[in-house]
């Protein structure tokens, strides 16, 4: 059980991680994705992530 304030570790880790894959993967690759693509990647993630904060 854990307490407020607690840091679960697992988590942390599992973040740090792929947080640090997903920069790695964004600085090649994303500069071979044209400006026009990346727009419109860009504003259906946001339709996405609307689209589950207002279904949950």
């Amino acid at each position: 059980m854990s307490k407020r304030g607690d840091i679960h570790l697992p988590t942390l880790a599992i973040l740090v991680v792929t947080g640090w894959c997903g920069m790695v993967i964004s600085q090649r690759y994303l500069p071979k994705i044209a400006d026009l693509w990346h727009a419109r990647i860009y504003v259906l993630l946001l339709i996405i992530v609307l689209i589950t904060m207002i279904a949950a």
